[in-house]
């Protein structure tokens, strides 16, 4: 699901380069695999990863909950 909303946000914004951040806890293979085809665009894809539960300092909660950027 979460690649697939990456995917939606920057086929919209295709007329313009978009930088998008990405947090990944899961999806690892499906979302490298779909990364590639948004660069011909002139996309950015920022990736960061970490688990997607618990209370480490890079589980995706406390990362949002610090105010870390994303927009998935």
């Amino acid at each position: 699901m979460l690649v697939l909303l990456v995917v939606a946000r920057c086929a919209a914004g295709a007329a313009s380069a978009a930088e998008v951040r990405v947090i990944l806890g899961g999806l690892t293979a499906a979302f490298n695999t779909l990364v590639p085809n948004l660069k011909p665009d002139g996309n950015k894809v920022l990736t960061t990863y970490g688990p997607s539960m618990g209370t480490t300092v890079n589980a995706i909660p406390i990362r949002l909950q610090r105010g870390e950027p994303a927009d998935y």
